[in-house]
């Protein structure tokens, strides 16, 4: 409620938008969640938070490509960042499991 009354004032506000995002991803609202972190994305690409936040929602969602997508871009902006160098194994992991599934399905 605070992050959005924030973000009434100040809607060009990355930060505000990328803990938005950590909120509803507490609330289960991954796609909101997906929303914020992509558009706080779009304003300030160099916010390495704003990777992190939209990888963890769409692992949620169950996509891991996307959340590759964004561990990666996250990654290439900071190759040692531990925290996306994690979810870049995850979505690996995630992707290799939907494949093995597909096999035997």
């Amino acid at each position: 409620m605070h992050y959005t009354a924030s973000l009434n004032l100040n809607p060009s506000d990355a930060l505000v938008l990328g803990n938005r995002a950590a909120a509803y991803e507490m609330l289960g609202q991954y796609q909101a969640a997906v929303d914020d972190a992509t558009r706080a994305l779009q304003l300030d690409s160099t916010y390495l938070k704003g990777y992190f936040r939209l990888a963890t929602a769409h692992l949620a969602l169950g996509n891991p490509e996307e959340a590759l997508a964004a561990a990666a871009e996250g990654l290439r902006r900071q190759p040692s960042n531990s925290q996306l160098c994690v979810l870049r194994e995850q979505a690996q992991e995630a992707m290799e499991e939907e494949a093995v599934e597909e096999d035997e399905g």
